[in-house]
């Protein structure tokens, strides 16, 4: 197990700077920088934009919309042959498309003001049909794999499976509770979650049977900030190395991954049912 000392040089906890890099003369700012302050700043702003939202915002939508739809259609009709106009119109539609109207609407820039919540909401842009998604989505790549990768993966800095034993021991502990086949499941949830510190131990190179039980023993004596460090291949404290987890794309991942497997598992079930006896035979 890593001695928890060789860290005491790291920045307080308002800060999340390792301490290497405030040592670059370009980065001297970093050891007056107040995380928790600018934190704040930036959800002030955020609080006050959100407040000023009105017909306005959706009045610009739609005449973004407008002016896209029409690039599309000029570019469209003049691509009989290589020119200069239907590049510019086909383009410029795929640009906007991309940047003023998916990815306002997926991080749900409209959710609260715009009228037609069926369709101008985060969680039902582009999907639930084939004409949403040409209307709303005309790319190869699916909407639910940009809301993934870029809303939860990018802008939440990923999510860090080092520490899952403790969320796995909180499943296990209420497994017992819960009577009938979701206890099933739930032991079967934990396991899951027990695999993830394997695998990216594993591809490490370590020995993930040492450093996983280190791990849960570690969180059973009460020290549940503790997760793999695999610089030096140990377990030692998350918070002193200056490790986050981001609480949103880690629930987000769990929420997508539940109900992947869900769907399989019914699935399954539609396959294995038997089929249903008609009345005369």
């Amino acid at each position: 197990m890593c001695n928890p000392t060789k860290t005491a040089s790291a920045l307080p906890p308002t800060r999340s700077f390792p301490a290497g890099d405030a040592k670059v003369p370009e980065n001297l700012w970093l050891q007056k920088f107040d995380l928790r302050a600018f934190k704040a700043d930036i959800k002030k702003i955020g609080d006050m934009l959100e407040a000023q939202q009105g017909p306005a915002d959706v009045a610009h939508l739609r005449k973004i919309i407008l002016w896209s739809n029409l690039c599309f259609f000029v570019g469209a009709a003049l691509m009989y042959k290589v020119n200069l106009v239907s590049v510019v119109g086909l383009s410029t539609f795929t640009f906007s498309r991309w940047t003023m109207v998916a990815h306002h609407t997926c991080h749900g820039g409209y959710d609260k003001v715009h009228p037609d919540k069926g369709r101008f909401n985060r969680f039902k842009f582009a999907v639930n049909g084939f004409w949403n998604r040409v209307c709303d989505w005309f790319d190869w790549m699916m909407p639910e794999a940009w809301n993934v990768e870029h809303n939860n993966r990018h802008h939440s800095s990923g999510s860090s499976p080092l520490r899952p034993p403790h969320q796995s021991s909180a499943v296990d502990a209420e497994a017992p509770k819960i009577p009938g086949k979701k206890a099933i499941a739930m032991e079967a949830f934990a396991r899951a979650l027990r695999q993830m510190p394997t695998i990216v131990a594993d591809n490490g190179g370590y020995d993930s049977a040492e450093l996983v039980t280190q791990l849960r023993a570690s969180h059973a004596a009460g020290k549940t900030n503790y997760g793999l460090d695999m610089y030096n291949g140990c377990v030692a404290d998350m918070d002193t190395l200056g490790v986050r987890e981001s609480f949103k794309s880690k629930l987000q991942v769990l929420l997508s991954a539940s109900e992947a497997a869900e769907m399989i598992l019914r699935v399954d079930d539609i396959i294995k049912c038997a089929p249903r006896q008609r009345e005369g035979q």
